[in-house]
């Protein structure tokens, strides 16, 4: 196995531009300068240096082996050592200048997954005589646990002593751990993360107070809701986010008072809180919570009472538990209730309002909903506005997929509040009508219907004008003359290039070309069945200079009649 690049690989990767992502960094100081060590996206290591740890960090030299995840140490005479890899790691002296080291020093498998569980997220810390290489752990399946080897030697050998923490019930989306060892004040914690929002991504820093044994080992800790925080005490808000376990398809997911919250939380589903401790009896539970339902409260495993809810409103808080510490359990219930009502044909469907991409993203993953009301308007779109969450093309697929998947979208806030409707408002700062506003909805993937809010009969009545409105009526092409350039080069299916003089219907051609590369089996069937199809463009640029978003559709209509076949 090659542990280093080979000469020529590191020659040409010197010619190549680097990439512009910087990975998993270690720092440290020595002698008043700091040395930024990192990994880049092509598994090349580096180091940059600095005269403050805040940077910035300059003059980014190579170091001469590839791999992920550096890190850095200085033992007590003053020696430096560098460490890398994944499954199995190296480690090497650095040379005095903390910047180059010899390669023919480098000391293969120092820890490796097959005989130490190593994954990857070296990190090297010394207690006494004693050195600890601390990891990612793959004992338990998958690297959520932090592990640890120990050894005499800064270089090894090392052996295997076990598991300091493990984040694996802390979102469904858990999958590893990086972090280490530090002793603060005489006290020694572990520095760790956990994963949230359901993306393996999205981390969040914790910490947790550990012991180190007379023996020169470390007992496994859990994770709490508190880290180094004392337990919640009685009347304390404990707010969602806190959950330092989750079981089901339960998540952390963005919203609330506190700009988190704790989301989709079902029958069998657990939110675990650790840990809560009172000197008196436990005798109430008050919850936040919306829709109906009812949740379960559990005391280190015991029932403690029950809660429900209807329309969000708690009815009933009586829980009964003698005084004590306590990890607290709630179970939810409201998911699976709704499901079993739309088995008994009590209910049709199962529907979402949401103004969030990602949301709707979590719900469509558990193949739930069969329709979703929407803010959809241009205003949200391209980025302006309260309900203007996620990008033009988080917001551009989403619409996509729903009409991949059968999922009917009905539009609110059309007009973004009047917003759109009044030049003055506008942050556009140039108004819209309402029939450009209506067709715009009308034309993204997946709208089935819009709901314009309507004050009386005559708005009513004009609102109905639509259906006999122009095609100029109903024309927002004007968007693309403020629209984001992100937007730029992407059909909306506006048609105003119409009428193409050889008779297609571009914007239709657009949206099944769109469909089908999202994964809508029907898509293909429908545009074969166009009178027109792409092969038929003449490519006389007439669509290409009506562009307001300036589409190259003649070029465009080429790679649609290559992927379709005509």
């Amino acid at each position: 196995m090659e542990t280093c690049i080979s000469k020529e690989k590191f020659e040409k990767q010197e010619e190549e531009e680097k990439p512009a992502l910087l990975f998993a960094p270690d720092c440290i100081e020595k002698d008043g300068k700091y040395y930024l060590y990192f990994c880049m996206q092509d598994d090349s290591e580096g180091v940059a240096v600095s005269d403050s740890p805040q940077g910035p960090f300059k003059n980014p030299i190579q170091l001469p082996c590839g791999g992920i995840d550096p890190a850095v140490f200085i033992d007590d005479d003053g020696q430096a050592y560098f460490y890398w890899g994944q499954l199995f790691s190296h480690g090497v002296k650095l040379n005095e200048d903390m910047i180059s080291f010899d390669r023919e020093g480098i000391v293969d498998d120092l820890v490796t997954e097959e005989e130490h569980f190593f994954h990857e997220g070296s990190s090297m810390r010394k207690i006494g005589d004693t050195y600890y290489y601390v990891y990612a752990d793959m004992q338990r399946g998958k690297p959520t646990s932090l592990g640890y080897a120990t050894g005499k030697s800064p270089l090894g050998p090392f052996t295997y002593r076990g598991i300091i923490i493990d984040n694996a019930d802390c979102d469904p989306a858990s999958w590893n751990n990086h972090g280490s060892i530090e002793c603060v004040n005489g006290q020694w914690y572990v520095f760790y993360h956990r994963c949230s929002r359901g993306v393996q991504q999205h981390r969040r820093l914790c910490i947790e107070p550990i012991t180190i044994n007379p023996d020169g080992s470390i007992d496994e800790v859990k994770m709490t809701s508190q880290g180094v925080g004392e337990p919640f005490a009685p009347g304390e808000k404990i707010l969602g986010y806190q959950a330092c376990g989750l079981k089901g398809k339960a998540y952390i997911g963005v919203g609330g008072l506190y700009g988190e919250r704790l989301m989709n939380l079902a029958e069998g589903d657990e939110a675990v809180f650790r840990y809560v401790k009172s000197n008196s009896p436990y005798t109430r539970a008050s919850f936040e919570a919306s829709g109906d339902g009812e949740i379960e409260i559990l005391m280190n495993g015991e029932t403690a009472g029950k809660v429900k809810f209807h329309d969000g409103v708690q009815t009933g808080d009586e829980i009964s538990m003698p005084a004590g510490e306590y990890e607290v359990v709630i179970e939810g219930g409201t998911l699976d209730y709704m499901k079993k009502l739309k088995h008994q044909g009590v209910i049709r469907h199962i529907g979402l309002s949401s103004h969030t991409p990602e949301i709707v993203e979590k719900v469509l993953d558990m193949g739930l909903i069969d329709m979703l009301m929407f803010s959809i308007n241009p205003a949200y779109d391209y980025r302006h506005g309260e309900y203007a969450i996620g990008t033009v093309d988080e917001r551009s697929a989403l619409y996509r997929r729903c009409e991949a998947e059968g999922v009917a979208i009905s539009v609110m806030k059309a007009f973004s509040g009047g917003q759109l409707l009044n030049a003055k408002t506008s942050p556009f700062k140039q108004a819209l009508t309402e029939y450009q506003c209506i067709q715009y909805a009308l034309d993204k993937p997946g709208v089935v219907t819009v709901l314009p809010g309507i004050r009386g009969r005559e708005e009513l009545k004009r609102i109905l004008g639509f259906l006999d409105a122009s095609r100029e009526d109903k024309d927002y092409s004007v968007i693309g003359t403020f629209a984001p350039r992100d937007a730029e080069g992407n059909c909306v299916y506006c048609n105003h290039c119409q009428p193409c003089p050889a008779g297609l219907d571009v914007g239709l051609i657009n949206k099944y070309y769109d469909l089908s590369r999202a994964g809508d089996t029907l898509a293909k069937d429908h545009y074969m069945n166009l009178g027109k199809k792409a092969g038929d463009c003449i490519s006389c640029g007439h669509c290409d200079r009506r562009c307001s978003f300036h589409v190259g559709q003649s070029e465009r209509m080429k790679e649609i009649a290559a992927y379709f076949g005509k």
